[in-house]
């Protein structure tokens, strides 16, 4: 029997949620990348998310 690999894991500082983002924007691609380091860094405890105004206020960093 063959072992799984896990090749990409939801971060668990992103909640599972629509965005509205403008299709293209990046935004998504940053929000997903700064999850993942808050995850690596273990720093979720520690870790505030302010958001500017604009699109990037739809940032859902935080696991309420």
């Amino acid at each position: 029997m063959k072992k799984k690999i896990t090749i990409y894991k939801h971060p668990d500082s992103l909640k599972n949620i629509p965005t509205h983002y403008c299709p293209g924007c990046g935004h998504g691609i940053l929000q997903k990348i700064i999850a993942e380091i808050i995850d690596k860094l273990d720093i979720r405890e520690k870790t505030i998310g302010v958001a500017p105004v604009g699109c990037a206020v739809l940032l859902s960093l935080v696991h309420i």
